[in-house]
């Protein structure tokens, strides 16, 4: 009896109609549809140990708030352009993928009837190419940029914002004589003096809880007094109505002898009151975190502080504060981030820069506080534009203009005279800006050193690897 063997099944088909339909449904998306989502960013790698905000992260939520609608409409244009290169590539390999019954996978060669449906394919696909990319390019050159060092002075903020915030919330715990610290330890009286306290004021899911606490207190403080009151009330109405009952029976009725005093009545037992336990808040757990959010870094940091101080000792982190401190500070990406696009407009440029984020946070922090100015002339010298020397190269130059040609004015040697330069500085030393910009600069300063020595170290690798090979190929080979 033979057994029939089947043919190996290509899958040349099923990509082709898949490459073709992602290019369809891009077009579809272009012509009316609703808008695209945005694509999944990678995973960024698990810096565990690192006490300061995850910089990519800071970095991906700033180019969501600069970019995001920008980065929306580009994604059917790549996808088209992406699909007419993926058919493109296939018609230049000419190959398929092939599956064999063992489950083991060939590559084969196109048939004839398989190329003519790829040409097809591609002339097809490519109607929407060009207009695509003209439409990539005009959308990208509208992006903003971010410079390299600017997510970092963003972390650097959060790291300091996360500390005191962090801090308030643990002295508010041990003032309660509790462990486990929460989200409503947050809204005690003196969080209005954090440093960093403007910053957070004006944030939608700041406001919207912290309004709430507080309206809570108001309402059960007033609860509290009235319920005092009337508690008050009825027990001096209740000694009222004994009295005048008392009155009463003596006027109706003899007094009673000692043999018909009724016995006292026995207290009646009022159970004790069941004990409130005071249920933990779940603890807090890495699971499942999305590797956008800086749940990990904020409860790194908190234990960080618990460790450095021994009163902090047995105080537990919930998982409702590390969320809404979570919440806060993706919030407040998303302000600075948007401040920062309308100040770059402003400004005619195209790149944020970590000057143009602080110029934005100076405008939040100095708000309320009285200036300090200070007037200083520091003398100087410059070129003397009266001299004759000064007047021959101005001429000369002039002269060069007329034939076409251009001329540089050489300074050096030219007469010089004395000046003085009027400089004003303008501080405010009851705002915490001025201790920000300072801890930012260092911190700034190391960063970039650091970055620069594992540059030059990259560099060194690089050059001992290329030494020892070329050693290595030098060395002569020994014949037998």
């Amino acid at each position: 009896m033979s057994t029939k063997v089947k043919a190996p099944k290509s899958s040349f088909k099923t990509e082709l109609n898949k490459n073709v339909a992602d290019i369809n449904k891009a077009v579809q998306e272009i012509s009316g549809a609703p808008a695209p989502e945005v694509a999944k960013p990678k995973k960024a790698k698990n810096a565990s140990g690192v006490s300061v905000i995850s910089t990519p992260r800071v970095k991906k939520h700033l180019t969501e708030a600069v970019n995001g609608t920008v980065k929306g409409q580009l994604e059917p244009y790549k996808k088209i352009v992406h699909g007419y290169e993926l058919l493109k590539k296939q018609k230049e390999d000419n190959k398929k993928t092939v599956k064999n019954v063992d489950g083991t996978e060939e590559t084969v060669e196109l048939t004839p009837e398989e190329v003519q449906m790829l040409d097809r394919s591609i002339a097809k696909a490519y109607e929407h190419v060009p207009e695509a990319k003209l439409k990539i390019n005009a959308l990208t050159s509208s992006m903003l940029r971010l410079s390299n060092d600017m997510p970092y002075v963003i972390s650097v903020l959060l790291d300091l914002l996360t500390q005191q915030l962090a801090r308030f919330a643990m002295g508010s715990v041990l003032s309660d004589n509790m462990k486990i610290i929460k989200v409503e330890h947050l809204f005690r009286d003196g969080v209005e003096e954090l440093q960093l306290f403007p910053l957070v004021s004006n944030l939608k899911s700041f406001k919207t809880k912290y309004t709430a606490y507080k309206n809570s207190k108001v309402a059960a403080s007033l609860d509290a007094k009235e319920h005092e009151l009337t508690n008050k009330y009825e027990k001096e109405l209740k000694k009222l109505r004994a009295t005048l009952a008392k009155l009463q029976n003596t006027k109706e009725k003899p007094a009673a002898t000692e043999e018909e005093k009724p016995a006292p009545a026995a207290a009646e037992e009022k159970p004790a009151p069941a004990a409130v336990e005071d249920k933990p808040a779940e603890e807090s757990t890495q699971e499942n975190e999305s590797k956008t959010k800086f749940n990990h870094y904020i409860r790194a940091i908190m234990g960080d502080l618990i460790a450095s101080d021994a009163k902090y000792t047995g105080l537990r982190i919930s998982n409702d504060i590390s969320n809404y401190i979570n919440d806060l500070l993706i919030e407040l990406i998303t302000r600075i981030g948007n401040a920062a696009e309308l100040t770059a407009n402003d400004m005619h440029i195209h790149t944020i820069t970590e000057d143009v984020v602080m110029s934005v946070l100076m405008k939040w922090l100095i708000d309320g506080h009285q200036k300090v100015e200070s007037l200083s002339l520091k003398p100087g010298v410059e070129v003397d534009e009266k001299s004759p020397q000064y007047a021959a190269e101005v001429a000369k130059k002039e002269a060069a203009k007329k034939e076409g040609k251009t001329y540089k004015i050489v300074i050096e040697g030219l007469p010089t005279t004395d000046v003085f330069t009027a400089v004003l500085e303008k501080t405010y030393p009851t705002s915490y800006y001025g201790t920000l910009k300072a801890t930012v600069d260092k911190k700034l300063n190391a960063y970039r050193a650091a970055l620069e020595a594992a540059e030059v170290s990259k560099a060194e690798r690089k050059a001992a690897e290329a030494n020892k090979t070329s050693a290595e190929s030098s060395k002569p080979v020994e014949s037998n």
